[in-house]
């Protein structure tokens, strides 16, 4: 599949399954990120108060850093039930949103994605480089565990088969670089839709604190009233990145199985057992033998009583017959 068709293919199938996976997965978690920014707004204002102690300030830092971990989890999840879900609609069944959300829950499933998120975090700390090679190696994980019921290592391992599946040797048709492809226009969407939102309210806040210093007024003050448009922005952040998630998801899910068909040749064996079953169904042709009471084929042998008068000459008489001989 072309990088090119497969980006027009993914938007596609986005767009057909939008209202039956973005909704539900998506809302939910930008409520969680916008009220946890809530709350870490609340905190700071609390730490940067004039008569609180610098114990206050590093309990409410703590405090915010220990309720980012579980949103941190939520992503997670989030992200492989909408990939999940996403894989069931590219095979031609229904998105299940439950059915998806059973099978990443499972101990097993979780186990694995916290086995490819230390994978990639490992590679990233040896100076980000390996990080571009080992995150798209993985990026079939979830495609694997939703269509072959694979976990673990063996999920980890199948996803790296899939990903170097190259035989033509050329960089433009591997799937690690058509990943990484899809990963930089995903985040040059996500930066884009960003910018829109964030460039109104950074005016605004700039504005505020312009005047604030030209009327003399505590900067501190003016800040009170502005960080809370924070709570905006990371509302509709998240609802941005699910949304082109679920437009990588697809690109990930369409490529992961035409790498396996291409690999495995399950196309192929599909379109020969539908020849086969076709061939053996329909009437044979062929060298099939002539109906009774119909004419005689080219090349068919006569059989016995078959009418030839006109090639005979004489009536009642036959190429396979002898001649009648005169009787007294």
């Amino acid at each position: 599949m072309p990088f090119r068709l497969m980006l027009d293919e993914a938007m596609r199938r986005a767009r057909a399954n939008f209202r039956a996976i973005y909704p539900p997965v998506a809302i939910p978690l930008a409520l969680l990120a916008a009220a946890l920014t809530a709350f870490e707004a609340a905190m700071m204002r609390l730490g940067e108060g004039r008569e609180a102690s610098p114990q206050a300030a590093l309990t409410g830092g703590c405090v915010s850093v220990l309720a980012a971990i579980p949103l941190v989890a939520l992503f997670a999840v989030a992200s492989g039930v909408m990939q999940a879900a996403v894989v069931d609609a590219v095979a031609g069944r229904a998105a299940d949103l439950r059915r998806s959300l059973r099978l990443i829950l499972r101990p097993r499933a979780l186990g694995t994605l916290l086995m490819s998120f230390l994978c990639v975090l490992a590679a990233a700390l040896c100076c980000g480089l390996p990080a571009i090679y080992v995150w798209p190696l993985l990026s079939f994980t979830v495609p694997v565990m939703a269509e072959e019921g694979r976990f673990g290592a063996d999920a980890l391992r199948r996803s790296a088969e899939l990903t170097r599946h190259n035989p033509r040797g050329k960089l433009l048709t591997s799937p690690i670089v058509k990943v990484l492809a899809l990963g930089v226009a995903a985040l040059l969407i996500t930066y884009l839709c960003t910018l829109v939102i964030v460039v109104p309210v950074m005016a605004v806040m700039v504005t505020r604190v312009l005047r604030a210093i030209a009327a003399g007024e505590d900067l501190q003050r003016a800040m009170a009233g502005v960080e809370w448009l924070q709570v905006l922005i990371r509302f509709a952040d998240t609802l941005i990145s699910m949304a082109v998630h679920l437009y990588t998801s697809c690109g990930v899910a369409l490529l992961f199985f035409d790498t396996r068909a291409r690999r495995e040749g399950a196309d192929l064996r599909a379109a020969i057992e539908a020849m086969t079953q076709a061939t053996a169904g329909a009437p044979n042709q062929l060298g099939a033998p002539n109906q009774p009471g119909a004419p005689n084929q080219p090349g068919a042998p006569n059989r016995p009583g078959a009418s030839n008068r006109a090639l005979a000459g004489a009536p009642g008489q036959t190429l396979d017959q002898p001649p009648a001989e005169p009787t007294s």
